[in-house]
């Protein structure tokens, strides 16, 4: 799995099904547990709530029933971090975007500024082209003018 945790917990996670779906709880319960065991050392939530969830069914399955509560309440708890995560990306996802948003209508400004620059310059450009024409015909007149 290349020494990425996420894999490799996924990896024991899946272990632990199949050992669960045939019925092997112990073998299941140990999976699962090297999956959290990891999860929790690299702090991954997602990882560590699906295999305490899973431990807990199996050892439903196994009728011990106080120890399985007792992981279905780390469950929860671990449920509840995974909200308060989430909800904490969705508060820097709308900061990001926001400052995005700031960004770009700070160049759509920048843009227009400049196009505006631009359209003055290019005016300023045809006046001057103009004057020249301008005196360039006062010049020719006055010359034919005199010429006669």
């Amino acid at each position: 799995e290349i020494n990425n945790p996420n894999l490799i917990c996924e990896s024991y996670f899946n272990l632990g099904e199949y050992f669960f779906y045939t019925e092997k709880y112990d073998d299941a319960i140990e999976q699962y547990g090297f999956s959290k065991k990891l999860a929790e050392k690299y702090n991954l939530l997602n990882e560590n709530s699906d295999a305490t969830q899973r431990i807990a069914e199996c050892l439903e399955m196994k009728g011990d029933f106080k120890t399985a509560y007792q992981l279905s309440s780390e469950f929860a708890l671990l449920q509840g971090d995974i909200l308060k995560k989430v909800k904490q990306d969705d508060s820097e996802i709308n900061e990001n975007y926001t400052l995005l948003k700031e960004n770009e209508q700070k160049l759509i400004q920048k843009l227009r500024e400049n196009k505006l620059q631009e359209q003055i310059i290019n005016s300023n450009r045809l006046n001057w082209i103009l004057i020249f024409i301008f005196l360039a015909f006062i010049g020719v007149l006055v010359y034919f003018r005199r010429k006669k």
